[in-house]
This record gives C-alpha cells, sequence and structure tokens, in this order.
C-alpha cells in the first residue's frame, strides 16, 4: 500500500499601478467616482482617494486578470475576488495587496482550498479537495499541506495525523472501508516503523513496518492469543 497526497500549489503574483496622469480618466479621479484607463489597457473604475484606488472598485488588468473589491492606499484591502485569466480564481479576505485572512481559491482543474491565507499563501487551518473526492482538512503551510490533519479518500479509505510537504509522514492512524486499522509511524507515504494493525477477524499485529510490510521484530495474535512472536519478512513470519 502507498499513500500519496499531491497538492497543486499557487503563487499569486499581483500588481497594481499608481494613477500618475499619464492615462484618461473619466469623472472625479481625484477625490471620488472615476474611471481611469492607463496606456497599456489596464482599468480602473471606482472610488479614488488623495488620486489613489481607494474604497470599492474594479481593477481590469490587460493579461485578462481582474479584481473587484475593496482597495486602499492603491493596493487590494478587505473583502475581493480575484479572477485569472487561465480560470483560477480566489475570493475572499486581502491587505497590502495579498491575500490575506479566510477565502476560497478554485482551479479550473475543479481543486478548491477553503480556509486561511498568510502573505498570500495557502497558510493556517484549512481544506483542500480534489475533483475525484478526496479532502483534506487541517493544517497548511507555505503553499502546502504541513502539520496535523485528515484526509480522507473517495474509496472510503481514511487517515488522521501528520503530514510533512504534503505527504503523510510521522504518527497516524489509517483505516480502511474493510475494518483494518493501523495506528503508528509512517514514512514517504507509507506504514514504516513501530505500528499496530487490526482486523475484523480478530487478528492484531503489533511490531516493526518497513515499506508497509511487517518487517522486523513483532508479535502477530489473534483473538488475544500469541500466534507467532519473533522476526516477520516481506509481511510474513520469518520461520
Amino acid at each position: 500500500m502507498k499513500i500519496l497526497v499531491s497538492v497543486f500549489l499557487f503563487t499569486a503574483v499581483l500588481s497594481f499601478y499608481s494613477p500618475v496622469f499619464a492615462g484618461e480618466c473619466e469623472g472625479d479621479c481625484i477625490e471620488g467616482q472615476g474611471t481611469y484607463t492607463w496606456p497599456g489597457g489596464n482599468k480602473y473604475a471606482g472610488e479614488f482617494k488623495s488620486a489613489k484606488m481607494d474604497g470599492q472598485g474594479t481593477l481590469s488588468l490587460s493579461s485578462g486578470n481582474k479584481y473587484t473589491g475593496q482597495f486602499k492606499n492603491n493596493k487590494m484591502d478587505g473583502r475581493g475576488t480575484f479572477t485569472w485569466a487561465g480560470g483560477n480564481k480566489y475570493a475572499g479576505e486581502f491587505k497590502n495587496g495579498k491575500m490575506e485572512g479566510l477565502g476560497t481559491f478554485t482551479w479550473p482543474s475543479g481543486n478548491k482550498y477553503a480556509g486561511e491565507f498568510k502573505n498570500g499563501e495557502m497558510d493556517g487551518q484549512g481544506t483542500f479537495a480534489w475533483p475525484d473526492g478526496n479532502k483534506y482538512t487541517g493544517d497548511f503551510r507555505n503553499d502546502k499541506i504541513e502539520g496535523t490533519g485528515t484526509k480522507t479518500f473517495s474509496n472510503g479509505e481514511k487517515y488522521i495525523g501528520i503530514f510533512r510537504n504534503g505527504i503523510i509522514e510521522g504518527q497516524g492512524t489509517y483505516t480502511w472501508p474493510s475494518g483494518n486499522i493501523y495506528t503508528g509511524d509512517f514514512k514517504s507515504g507509507e506504514m514504516d516503523g513501530r505500528g499496530t494493525m487490526t482486523w475484523p477477524d480478530g487478528r492484531k499485529y503489533i511490531g516493526n513496518w518497513k515499506k508497509s510490510e511487517m518487517e522486523g521484530q513483532g508479535t502477530l495474535y489473534y483473538k488475544d492469543l500469541v500466534r507467532f512472536q519473533g522476526l516477520f519478512k516481506g509481511g510474513e513470519p520469518d520461520k
């Protein structure tokens, strides 16, 4: 058995332009409502304060990217929605021009993240859902699944425990629809180290694991009676 978690990560680079008067203005681009168009094709329509984008407005970039929401001192600040020409979309909180706070990011592939952002990245508590039905809820750090969380799979399998760099790594519990339960160490997405596996038929193994197989010293029980104690190799007693 091999357990892998793959997350499509993103980096949002958002550029803004101060309305120096090299373009065209319609309305009041100093203190009020107006529309300002830059020579390069970028366009802002909304509120101005002290000749800066400030308040509610829409910034349309020549690249096809678009932001609608709150501005402060020429930067996205408050609640808003940013859509990319490629189909990515973020709706939520911004601070000082970056995604910061609570929000939802969606990809054209069907991937979706809802939770906390910090400095333009997924960071804090959140939920990431894949279009195949898999879902992760827990800690994120620097745009990656990192820390403690729960991953549920569309086939009914479930893991609760530690993740590192987007992969199951550390202490955790993995359950199968069949009723099998493993609690113990994981490494690179596989059962590796010390752990306990129980089966619905009453079997239980306590011991060492390597690459998701019983390997090394361990004890196999059946309904609380010792069936084998010693070395295991390739998932079987090494008799």
